[in-house]
């Protein structure tokens, strides 16, 4: 369980009662603030439930919100068949038109990743390495969405079905060792694919790439008893022989991703191994999932990594809400430091749950935990839902710079998000599962915080 510091909790708000309302009706939503705005703040997309919605347009006249009795005026999806077979409609969508969707898109970018670090570590050239870190940039900002949907291959095998640990293989954060990454460099491990990838995850993946590619100093992250400063064989390599030498480091952890971006992709494929068949056809032949409902529940477990590693790792320890972070602030836990990429990963990571519950990636449509919720009656708490995705991404919208920086600059602000999508991760968790009948993940049963 992870425990929340008492100091985090000063300035919150009490818990209020929030309004989703349009121009005929309003529906009630439970969200939890912090006071940086007053009640009004977020208002407008409070009010908009299809604000977050990329096609929106937030200028036109507010439509009305239909209530349960009138679903067709509120979503154009067409109407689940019932019973497993409409459950097995929803894992279909999600697989195919979310999950293998975004494999798809990161296979590209991480092969454009690789030819950009190649083109880098053969001239050196500073035009060279920014076309390398646009590509970095590209291959994660592709990656978030995936981070979100670690059902079967993607994750690992104590916690999903089907884990093969693929996830961990290609951005294993937050377990990265900048020092391991620096001895790696001085022993020209990195020089040789096999051999850099036959180490520790904590040195390669996407996150030992933006290091050698964003990091100028020329220092190293070891401490200074370190046999790579006792030797003295750091210092003998030179600002430019280790600029030189994490050039090719970065390339060859690119050539490490993509190959597993490829066999991640082509574990999901129809025309691969087909684990998209296998999550389609629960309860109905899949070897793997005996019931539609244990397919399912393999894809709500993968979306609570916005309960945890979203909420907890990536925003509430580095805004020094958890034990983890000793201090006021711990700037130096943000996900990506040296790219400053931090928030932007939060946000993306908000896209993919808000299309695995839809079903497909606005504007398409598809079949989604909010069609399930709506065929079982439950209309007002998809709103309820819908309401909080609303005020989950409004909230990025105060903060300025990068987390590292807001976090001691804009800490309210930050502290609003984590809280945001924090009530978002508890409606999923409270309600959402108890009305379709799910079980909590084994990684987030008895955390109570």
């Amino acid at each position: 369980m992870r425990l929340r510091r008492n100091t985090s909790l000063d300035s919150i708000a009490p818990l209020v009662l929030g309004f989703a309302c349009a121009t005929s009706s309003c529906v009630h939503v439970d969200i939890s603030y912090r006071d940086v705005g007053g009640p009004d703040a977020y208002a407008r997309d409070a009010a908009r439930p299809d604000a977050w919605r990329p096609d929106a347009d937030l200028d036109a006249p507010d439509p009305s919100t239909p209530d349960s009795a009138d679903l067709d005026a509120f979503s154009t999806d067409a109407p689940l068949p019932m019973g497993d077979d409409g459950t097995r409609a929803v894992l279909s969508s999600i697989g195919e038109r979310v999950i293998l969707a975004a494999l798809s898109d990161f296979e590209v970018a991480a092969e454009a990743l690789v030819t950009a670090t190649a083109r880098a570590s053969s001239t050196g050239s500073a035009e060279d390495r920014e076309a390398a870190r646009a590509a970095w940039r590209a291959a994660m900002a592709s990656w978030q969405h995936i981070e979100m949907l670690q059902a079967g291959p993607a994750g690992l095998a104590i916690y999903t079905l089907g884990g093969r640990g693929l996830r961990d293989e290609i951005h294993p954060w937050p377990l990265v060792s900048y020092c391991s990454i620096d001895q790696n460099t001085v022993e020209a491990t990195y020089a040789d694919v096999t051999a850099l990838g036959a180490t520790a995850v904590s040195a390669r993946g996407l996150s030992a790439i933006e290091y050698t590619l964003f990091e100028e100093s020329g220092e190293n992250r070891c401490g200074a008893t370190s046999v790579i400063n006792t030797s003295g064989s750091w210092a003998a390599l030179g600002a430019d022989e280790v600029g030189r030498r994490r050039l090719s480091y970065a390339h060859n952890a690119a050539v490490i991703v993509r190959d597993h971006a490829h066999e991640l992709r082509v574990a999901w494929d129809p025309t691969g191994e087909d684990f998209l068949g296998t999550l389609r056809t629960a309860g109905a032949g899949s070897t793997l999932y005996t019931s539609a409902q244990s397919g399912l529940n393999a894809l709500s477990d993968a979306l609570f990594f916005l309960y945890k590693e979203v909420t907890d790792n990536k925003l509430g320890t580095p805004a020094g809400l958890y034990v983890d972070c000793p201090t006021a602030s711990c700037p130096d836990h943000v996900e990506s430091p040296f790219a400053h990429t931090s928030l932007d990963n939060v946000r993306r990571n908000l896209e993919a749950f808000r299309d695995a519950y839809l079903g497909a990636s606005p504007p398409a449509e598809g079949a989604g935990f909010d069609d399930l919720l709506r065929a079982r009656g439950a209309a007002d708490l998809d709103l309820r839902v819908r309401a909080a995705l609303d005020v989950a991404f409004a909230a990025f919208e105060p903060i300025e710079g990068p987390l590292e920086i807001a976090v001691d600059t804009d800490h309210a602000d930050v502290v609003a998000l984590h809280d945001a999508i924090r009530a978002l991760a508890d409606l999923f968790k409270m309600e959402v599962l108890t009305v379709l009948d799910l079980t909590l993940p084994n990684r987030v049963e008895g955390d109570n915080d």
